[in-house]
């Protein structure tokens, strides 16, 4: 193989459980195409390990590093990337979480969190991959995520501090750019993704669409409604962590989206507008970026 590791970085709600989903159900014409494939629940703790340990100090780092590997029934990081193999890896998480992008920055870990994995990494040749979605939704679906997670925070203090989202994208991918300067970073509008589908699948996977066994179920994880946050964050102030998770698992049960306008969607009409035209501007703003290929239809 070309050794290349072509890292998916999500963002989240931007169909990488979709991505993941479709490449485990077809890891076997992937690995047979020439690339290795880990789904993501042999790549997530791994990962998270990996990045979270990378910066922790020397002496606790030792300790722990030794009883979170006691007896995992799978090597390290490094190691299980150690090949002359062509791997693709997906992992929004890398980027960091939903809860830590709600103060009016997106992923503010996400530099430093690239830096450390830069390091395992080494000298692959990486490219990474990357899909943006217009700030309205993507923010209110990262708060929805961020509620399924146990995080607390207002409807109204989540709006003040996210209302003026210019310039989030491409702050974003100079940061990442910073961590891995080698790296083509390739990226695409989810609002392009159906038309781009074939081509992002193929470049990625090395398998072509059409010859992929297709999901049952192309809805892989659909947002909350805006009733069920409403119900939540009646009675998620004064709860612990794990009882929000449960609250919002019960809120989601007794209250699912019917159709699109059950979708939350907290943003005032013009507020919204405006957000969505500093979103076509920093999407042009990043395709000019001489590092970044931008996949259009």
């Amino acid at each position: 193989g070309d050794a290349m590791i072509r890292l998916h970085l999500g963002a989240h709600k931007t169909a990488t459980t979709w991505l993941q989903e479709l490449f485990t159900l077809n890891r076997g014409a992937i690995v047979t195409a020439g690339r290795v494939w880990w789904p993501l629940a042999q790549l997530r703790p791994l990962m998270a390990f990996a990045l979270w340990s990378q910066g922790a100090p020397k002496g606790l780092l030792g300790k722990l590093r030794r009883r979170a590997l006691r007896g995992a029934p799978y090597q390290r990081l490094g190691t299980l990337l150690d090949a002359h193999e062509s791997h693709v890896l997906s992992e929004e998480n890398i980027l960091g979480l939903p809860r830590e992008s709600l103060q009016g920055r997106i992923y503010p870990q996400a530099g430093a969190r690239l830096e450390r994995l830069a390091q395992i990494l080494r000298d692959r040749p990486v490219e990474v991959w990357l899909c943006l979605r217009s700030y309205p939704q993507f923010l209110a679906s990262l708060y929805a995520e961020a509620l399924r997670d146990g995080a607390m925070m207002p409807v109204a203090d989540f709006i003040a501090a996210n209302g003026n989202p210019q310039g989030q994208w491409p702050a974003l991918i100079e940061n990442v750019h910073r961590a891995l300067p080698e790296a083509r970073i390739v990226m695409w509008r989810y609002e392009d993704l159906h038309t781009l589908q074939p081509v992002i699948v193929e470049r990625l996977s090395g398998v072509p669409l059409a010859e992929m066994k297709p999901l049952s179920n192309d809805t892989v994880r659909p947002g909350p409604s805006a009733r069920a946050i409403a119900a939540h964050l009646a009675r998620a102030e004064a709860m612990t962590r794990p009882q929000r998770v449960l609250s919002m698992v019960m809120a989601e049960q007794a209250d699912p989206p019917v159709e699109r306008a059950d979708r939350f969607d907290p943003w005032p009409a013009e507020q919204a507008a405006r957000m969505a035209s500093a979103y076509d501007r920093d999407v042009d703003a990043v395709a000019a970026m001489p590092f970044v290929e931008m996949l259009r239809p």
